[in-house]
């Protein structure tokens, strides 16, 4: 497996249904990923049958980024372009892009969806609006193992003389994904019964997978919480015996020396975008194994928030 390194394109692509063209040549595959993870599973499944590149800049986060008109324009002559779906990438549902050739990995699968409608409220100073529809599916590998399958079926329909290559490569991503999923049990495994709580929802298809009653609090790393969402989490700290927090980014210093000393807080990596220009998931799904495995069986003492393990 070779990890997807993230090239900044000027172009982007949208949601719709697998491309029903036939491979015209003998070319490779010219694709087009909307995102890191999309641009992982394109490109594993690819592998040296085509060019994949992510066209999202390496510090941008998806859910507000946006390419411009030339941008999308640019992808008029590509082969196929890879979502993640799940409203990662929410410019897509207005963009005007090439359907027939767009495959949303994440479509028809057990999304997580909130009841709220999505949430409205500021990050350092800037306000955003969180999806009602849970981004992060890549965090459930059996999940993510879905998101293969669907890259894989536009493949073979693309390009169906190809099929053996793209059945090889399927095959080898279902390994890993499960590989990984069998890790992910047993790092969870002593978590069901700790009291842990995040700060966002990046981490909803991993407690939904593996059975984790995590609390959530919406709590912004730039900024030291309003009286009552300070009071709610400190009133969670009181009411458990070594609590955990987890974080989605490294909180500011004065943010987390704002919260209980009791709460024992870690920054875990929540695998969206890439580390020094690589993408590689395999690598980084078991490093968070890793890393959860140190908070069982015994959650690790109160301390200033650890950085991610790449």
């Amino acid at each position: 497996m070779r990890p997807i390194p993230s090239l900044l394109l000027l172009a982007a692509c949208a949601s719709g249904d697998p491309a029903t063209d036939a491979a015209s040549s003998a070319q490779p595959l010219q694709v087009v990923a909307l995102s890191h993870p999309a641009g992982w599973l394109a490109g594993t499944l690819i592998g040296d049958a085509g060019q994949v590149t992510v066209m999202l800049p390496n510090d941008a986060d998806a859910a507000h980024w946006r390419p411009s008109p030339e941008a999308i324009a640019a992808l008029a002559d590509k082969d196929l372009l890879v979502a993640n779906g799940a409203d990662h990438e929410p410019w897509i549902a207005t963009g005007h892009l090439p359907r027939r050739r767009l495959v949303v990995s994440a479509k028809n699968l057990d999304l997580i969806v909130r009841e709220d409608g999505g949430v409205t409220h500021a990050h350092g100073g800037h306000a955003h609006h969180h999806s009602a529809t849970d981004p992060t599916t890549w965090l459930d590998p059996l999940l993510f193992q879905g998101q293969a399958g669907a890259v894989h079926r536009a493949l073979r329909t693309f390009d169906p003389g190809s099929a053996e290559v793209w059945d090889h490569q399927y095959e080898a991503v279902r390994a890993w994904t499960n590989e990984a999923h069998q890790r992910l049990q047993e790092a969870t495994e002593g978590l069901a019964e700790r009291p842990v709580a995040v700060t966002d929802r990046t981490w909803s298809y991993l407690a939904r997978r593996y059975g984790l009653p995590l609390t959530v609090f919406d709590l912004d790393p730039t900024a030291i919480p309003d009286p009552e969402r300070l009071a709610a989490v400190t009133a969670w700290a009181q009411a458990h015996a070594e609590p955990t927090l987890w974080w989605s980014s490294p909180p500011d210093p004065s943010v987390a020396a704002a919260l209980p000393a009791s709460i024992a807080q870690r920054v875990l990596d929540p695998i969206d975008r890439p580390i020094d220009g690589v993408y590689d998931w395999t690598a980084r799904i078991h490093a968070l194994a890793t890393a959860l495995d140190a908070l069982t069986p015994e959650v690790a003492a109160p301390s200033q928030p650890s950085a991610p393990t790449p």
